[in-house]
């Protein structure tokens, strides 16, 4: 099985790449990256008061579950998450709705993700 990579920049604090192949793969992914993620909370709350370091990792992996289980680009994952009304909502049944203008404030939040390359 083929493996895409990604790489995710943080407010540029980190710089992470990452290669999935399956599910499995996230639970790695976090284990490796969570000493990284506490610090970006405080930032983040400029922009939302209900943002929380556990939401914050949860729409992380749902991000990066969506990529994995049923999306070929970063272009799809942005256009299935945007809604009309200018929410980004990952998954209603996980709770999971953080208010934002544009698919771009993505980036306001500190995150980017990028496609770089087929093994």
């Amino acid at each position: 099985m083929s493996k895409k990579t990604y790489e995710l920049n943080w407010y540029g604090s980190f710089f992470i790449t990452i290669q999935l192949d399956h599910e499995k793969d996230i639970e790695q992914i976090f284990k490796e990256m969570n000493e990284y993620w506490g610090g970006c909370e405080d930032r983040l709350r400029k922009y939302n008061d209900n943002i929380t370091y556990v939401g914050l990792k949860l729409i992380a992996e749902r991000a990066f579950y969506l990529i994995v289980q049923d999306l070929t680009s970063v272009e799809e994952l942005r256009s299935k998450i945007k809604d009309e009304e200018g929410f980004w909502d990952i998954d209603e049944k996980q709770g999971i709705k953080i208010i934002d203008y544009y698919w771009s404030g993505l980036d306001d939040f500190g995150i980017t993700i990028t496609e770089v390359g087929n093994d």
